[in-house]
């Protein structure tokens, strides 16, 4: 494995506290090209994380990476393959994941979240257990307050 001493995009989000709204489409932009790339050959990747996401070096204008396919799965698109198993991190997981019954799109999902964290500097879904954090993403809507998203268009 590569060494990636940049950290991870969550210790950045942490210094940043959120990132600018060009920032934060630049890194949403790269990340979906990744994504796109695995969702090509069948590969879904199931743990997309602020903490999975690794840089090469410090620099802000560092290559990103994309690690820990430990949970991914090679899947088929021919006969609309179903995934089943409740797999990945709570605050990023689809409801459909939540439910095992999902495919790919379920990295979409979790795209959207790390897109919510990075603008506002926190998750959508909050709650003190995973438990909590998943009956939240099953049943609440996503909140967007104004005073959240300052400075976006």
């Amino acid at each position: 494995m590569e060494l990636c001493a940049g950290g991870e995009l969550f210790d950045r989000l942490l210094e940043a506290r959120r990132f600018k709204e060009d920032t934060a489409r630049s890194l949403i932009r790269k990340i979906l090209g990744v994504v796109r790339f695995c969702h090509e050959r069948g590969i879904v990747h199931r743990d997309l994380k602020l903490e999975n996401i690794l840089f090469d070096s410090k620099s802000p204008d560092a290559e990103m990476k994309i690690c820990d396919f430990g949970l991914s799965k090679r899947y088929t698109t021919r006969h609309h393959h179903m995934l089943q198993q409740q797999v990945g991190t709570p605050y990023y997981m689809a409801p459909e994941v939540l439910d095992g019954q999902y495919d790919e799109k379920c990295d979409l999902w979790s795209i959207g979240v790390i897109a919510y964290m990075l603008l506002t500097g926190k998750p959508p879904f909050p709650g003190q257990t995973n438990k909590d954090i998943m009956h939240n993403v099953r049943t609440l809507p996503v909140e967007i307050k104004r005073r959240d998203f300052s400075g976006c268009s």
